[in-house]
């Protein structure tokens, strides 16, 4: 069996071409043990703001979405949306959500998830929509948050929602869920905290 022996002029662009592409695969996937992944499926939750919800954690493109479908004290139902980028080149998580209604938006950056809690600090601001024929500039209120999940063993996890009063952090909302569709079902084999397709 004879080798084909390329000339050094053709092999060195081939290498080259090589280790980019694999440094741009790479660049593009958060850290190995980030627990963030262990996230995607569906839970049931118990929350303080509304009583019972699904959430769907789903793998996007960027990072991860959230769905959430939920049914209020009042028999009143609703859905909410959040997004969960992660940015390769900060190695951080950015999220983002307007649950709060027209003219909210709540932003919060954390790093990968690789203890026992992962936390968001950000802002959760909220412009409210002018009255009709109002020439007056709606003002724009922001204020301090903190979102942060722990896990409860490898099948729960609760995440509570945080703001400051007289400068200490308090729990303003919070919610606990228990796994019932496993990752596995998303397309994702779960590898400790990592994930492979």
């Amino acid at each position: 069996m004879k080798w084909l022996r390329l000339p050094p002029v053709f092999v060195a662009p081939f290498a080259i071409a090589v280790v980019a592409l694999a440094s741009a695969a790479a660049a593009q996937q958060p850290e190995n043990n980030d627990r963030a992944y262990w996230l995607i499926g569906q839970w049931s939750c118990e929350s303080l703001g509304h009583s019972h919800g699904t959430w769907t954690f789903s793998r996007t493109d960027s990072g991860i979405s959230l769905q959430q479908s939920f049914k209020t004290p009042d028999n009143l139902s609703g859905q909410i949306a959040e997004d969960y980028h992660f940015e390769p080149r900060a190695k951080r998580w950015v999220w983002t959500s307007t649950q709060n209604g027209p003219g909210s938006l709540a932003v919060a950056r954390a790093t990968p998830w690789t203890g026992e809690q992962w936390i968001f600090e950000g802002t959760n601001s909220k412009t409210p929509l002018p009255a009709p024929g109002s020439d007056v500039p709606p003002q724009t209120n922001v204020r301090a948050l903190r979102m942060v999940f722990t896990a409860l063993g490898d099948g729960a996890f609760r995440r509570d929602f945080e703001r400051i009063e007289n400068g200490t952090w308090v729990t303003s909302n919070l919610s606990t869920c228990k796994r019932l569709i496993s990752p596995t079902a998303f397309g994702r084999v779960a590898t400790g905290f990592a994930w492979r397709r």
